[in-house]
């Protein structure tokens, strides 16, 4: 038997380039039912596995708790667990504005070389997660 056609993940995945640098990096972008699994490398390897989880704020609905947990990999580095953010936060605002519910939690499989670490890269590579992300349907 087949397995059911919503327990099968949308998947896309992306080699690129940014400019100026020579550095290959590999996205992918996973939707599963129960979470988003994204994969940026320069290592063609996950490296470290961050969950992300985003919730409202019981206080002040407009403000954004995030719950950060570092699965496997570097316990310490924060800019991995910025990129994490982020991403969880455009893609909880993304899925609030088509009338989800934005709940679905984040794993993070991250390892870039330093140079893709630098602010400039940042938002490049997160734009185009999102733009990976908002290509694929479920």
């Amino acid at each position: 038997p087949q397995p059911a056609r919503q327990s099968i993940p949308a998947s896309i995945s992306k080699e690129i380039k940014i400019k100026g640098s020579d550095i290959a990096t590999n996205l992918l972008v996973q939707k599963f039912v129960n979470r988003t699994f994204v994969v940026l490398t320069n290592y063609k390897r996950f490296g470290s596995l961050i969950q992300c989880e985003v919730e409202e704020s019981q206080v002040d609905k407009k403000t954004l708790n995030f719950h950060i947990q570092t699965l496997l990999g570097k316990h310490d580095d924060t800019v991995n667990e910025v990129f994490a953010r982020q991403i969880s936060e455009r893609i909880y605002r993304l899925e609030k504005e088509r009338g989800g519910l934005g709940k679905k939690p984040l794993l993070l499989g991250i390892a870039l070389k330093d140079d893709l670490r630098m602010p400039e890269n940042f938002k490049v590579l997160v734009d185009i997660v999102l733009s990976l992300y908002e290509s694929l349907d479920i």
